[in-house]
């Protein structure tokens, strides 16, 4: 089942979207458009990911913050906390009918993997470096999803982040409805 959700992710050649519970890349005009993009609506994520923004930037300002967690004990001021994956859909639907917001799934990889099937529109940014290292000591999250149900709506050239000359791409893909 498709629901009005949309999905924001930055992943590498790889899939890698985090490595040691960070980014393992910056790109400042990636993180512009992610504020353009979900500034003033609601945006999920996990718990990681949420303790994985910087203390100052937490929680996530002029939007609504939703944080998934098995813990009960998690506080987000003035944002919601849901500790089950099937009441966190309700509660998000519940939330969007009354808003009127557009809603982001914004990580880890868990919530993708769990709600990433409701999503109807993804913005993905294709980093085109290779994340992965030899050492043994880094924990690599992937992102994994389906792209055959989705049609190319929007691909950029590519660009080059003007701070750390990253190459990277914004390709916008759609669910096809059935």
């Amino acid at each position: 089942m498709i629901l009005n959700f949309e999905l924001v992710v930055a992943h590498d050649i790889r899939n890698v979207i985090g490595k040691d519970g960070k980014m393992p890349w910056q790109v400042p005009e990636d993180l512009a458009r992610f504020r353009r993009l979900t500034t003033d609506h609601i945006v999920v994520m996990g718990r990681k990911t949420y303790d994985s923004l910087p203390k100052n930037n937490r929680p996530l300002s002029n939007r609504l913050n939703i944080v998934i967690t098995r813990s009960a004990h998690l506080a987000v001021p003035e944002g919601v906390v849901c500790t089950d994956m099937e009441n966190a859909v309700n509660t998000i639907v519940n939330i969007q009918n009354k808003t009127g917001k557009r809603v982001f799934i914004i990580g880890g990889g868990e919530i993708y993997s769990h709600l990433g099937r409701y999503c109807h529109i993804m913005h993905i940014t294709k980093m085109l470096v290779d994340s992965t290292d030899t050492s043994h000591d880094s924990s690599y999250t992937t992102f994994d999803c389906n792209l055959d149900e989705y049609v190319i709506t929007n691909q950029t050239p590519v660009y080059k982040s003007m701070k750390t000359d990253i190459p990277f791409q914004y390709i916008t893909y759609q669910h096809i409805d059935i």
